[in-house]
C-alpha cells in the first residue's frame, strides 16, 4: 500500500505551533512514494491542528482544510475524527471564525484536555466535528525551528 506521509516543518517560535510573527514561515512537505512536494507559507496564513495533522489555510474569504493526516497515520484517539481536505471551517467552539489569526488565538486559549468543536461545510452539507486538545508531549514529533529574515 502506498501511504502518503505528511511532515510539517513549522519554522516559528516555540510559543505555539504557529507564530504570528510576520517573518515566520511554515514549510509543508508531503511525501508520496519517491516524490516530495514542498509548500512555503507565512505563518499568519496557516493554522495547524496537530492532533489530526490538519492544516487550515485561507482561500479567498474561506478557511479551508488544505491537508489532513490519513486516519491510519494518527494516534489512536484521533483516528475517528472526520476532518477532510476541502472542508470549510465556519465555526470554532460555536463562534464564527473568519481569519487564521482569530482561529490561532481561539485554539491557543483552550487548555489541554478541552474539547474543540468545529463547524464545517463539506460540499452542501453542514456538520460538526469534535476532538480533545492534546498535550503536545503526547503527540508525534513535529519539528519546529525558528527562521527570521
Amino acid at each position: 500500500m502506498n501511504r502518503r506521509v505528511y511532515s510539517i516543518l513549522a519554522i516559528a517560535l516555540l510559543s505555539g505551533i504557529v507564530s504570528t510573527s510576520a517573518s515566520a514561515q511554515i514549510m509543508i512537505r508531503s511525501r508520496s512514494g519517491d516524490s516530495t512536494r514542498t509548500i512555503r507559507l507565512k505563518a499568519d496564513d496557516v493554522m495547524v491542528f496537530p492532533e489530526v495533522g490538519g492544516l487550515i489555510l485561507t482561500h479567498g474569504r474561506d478557511l479551508r482544510v488544505e491537508r489532513v493526516q490519513p486516519p491510519d497515520n494518527r494516534i489512536a484517539a484521533y483516528k475517528g475524527v472526520d476532518l477532510r481536505e476541502g472542508d470549510l471551517l465556519v465555526l470554532f467552539n460555536g463562534e464564527r471564525v473568519k481569519t487564521i489569526l482569530a482561529l490561532n488565538k481561539a485554539y491557543e486559549a483552550l487548555p489541554v484536555g478541552s474539547t474543540l468543536k468545529l463547524g464545517l461545510q463539506r460540499d452542501t452539507q453542514l456538520l460538526n466535528v469534535s476532538f480533545v486538545k492534546a498535550d503536545p508531549k503526547d503527540l508525534p514529533n513535529i519539528r519546529i525551528q525558528k527562521r527570521t529574515k
